[in-house]
């Protein structure tokens, strides 16, 4: 048997985004961007990781991914949520969409295997 070498985490993030892209593509969405970021962000983070499209709804997809699987909790903290969400509203205000009903969802990819998990929260008001 030959051991396949370890994957950076770099290369790992960068072949589950891939994926991840597939995945939403060949359910018909359309990709509006990828790892788009704020201008804002260059000091405080607030990456977008996938945002597509399907008719009259747009979702904010964030992406983890590991080498093998852990608790969701400690996967996606709170602040890291918010500084999501506030990138998707500037996404939004520069794209010009408006009338849309929005998600939040979040992909976690853990060797072959694909989670996806719909509405994974929502935005605090």
């Amino acid at each position: 048997m030959i051991a396949r070498p370890r994957q950076t985490p770099h290369r790992l993030g960068r072949l589950a985004e891939r994926r991840v892209l597939w995945h939403f593509r060949l359910r018909g969405w359309r990709v509006l961007a990828r790892n788009w970021r704020p201008r804002a962000a260059r000091n405080r983070g607030g990456e977008l990781d996938l945002v597509v499209r399907r008719g009259g709804c747009v979702v904010f997809v964030e992406i983890k991914a590991r080498s093998r699987e852990q608790d969701l909790d400690s996967v996606l903290a709170p602040a890291q949520r918010r500084s999501i969400e506030r990138a998707a509203s500037e996404f939004l205000a520069r794209a010009g969409i408006e009338d849309v009903s929005l998600r939040f969802d979040l992909v976690y990819v853990a060797g072959r295997r694909l989670r996806h998990y719909r509405d994974a929260w929502r935005p605090r008001d």
